[in-house]
């Protein structure tokens, strides 16, 4: 009785109204982040949801219009390409976090009579398959607008960690150096994504690989570029 005496008698002397202060505050700063810091976070992730690369993808794969290849895949920021000529673009998308999209559109900026067009969509993981290239028409949801970007339209899931691979055929025109675009719209924020594509005469200047992995490897000094594309069958 007399430990059950002194424990009230102690615990009637805790700074009460002290807990309940730090229990609503701790309340709050739960509510204030679900609600207000996580979902604006989210929405500044959004605005660069990926890392974008081009990719030029190891010789045994398939071949690669615009990069001498080897037994290894690469990957890099910047595209050198022939003036005038055609090619088809592999690019990796990485996603930072978890979204959705309903329109993927990818395009260059700069003079709308120099700079690089995209073209058609092409998907070289199909074999067999209408979606391995999609021309934009009548007959699909694909389309180019004004300003010359092609617009991929499909509802999509991206996963982090799940990498996205795209293919698309550009006509080069005027030597240049053109900033490259993607952009994602979705049901929250349209992000975007920027790489560089430089149109030489006659390409010259390397590719540098950008794979961490690579970092200690020739191909971060830069991949000889291609001056037309290999013959297919």
């Amino acid at each position: 009785m007399l430990f059950l005496s002194w424990l009230f008698a102690a615990i009637s002397l805790w700074p009460w109204a002290m807990f309940s202060t730090v229990i609503g505050g701790s309340a709050l700063g739960v509510i204030i982040f679900a609600n207000i810091y996580r979902p604006r976070r989210r929405r500044r992730q959004l605005r660069e949801p990926v890392d974008a690369f081009f990719v030029i993808c190891a010789g045994f794969e398939r071949l690669c219009d615009y990069a001498q290849q080897d037994d290894e895949e690469h990957v890099t920021k910047t595209l050198v390409l022939p003036a005038n000529t055609e090619i088809i673009a592999d690019l990796v998308f990485k996603p930072r976090l978890s979204f959705r999209t309903t329109d993927v559109y990818f395009g260059c900026d700069g003079p709308s009579d120099k700079k690089p067009l995209a073209l058609e969509y092409v998907n070289s993981f199909i074999k067999i398959g209408a979606r391995s290239r999609i021309i934009p028409g009548p007959n699909t949801a694909h389309y180019v607008d004004i300003y010359d970007y092609y617009h991929a339209v499909e509802e999509k899931g991206w996963s982090l960690g799940s990498d996205m691979s795209y293919a698309i055929k550009i006509r080069t025109r005027a030597p240049g150096i053109y900033v490259a675009r993607a952009f994602f719209a979705g049901d929250e924020v349209e992000g975007k994504a920027e790489l560089l594509i430089q149109v030489e005469v006659s390409p010259r200047t390397p590719m540098k690989c950008v794979k961490p992995a690579h970092r200690w490897k020739s191909c971060s000094h830069g991949i000889t570029p291609l001056l037309s594309p290999p013959p297919r069958a």
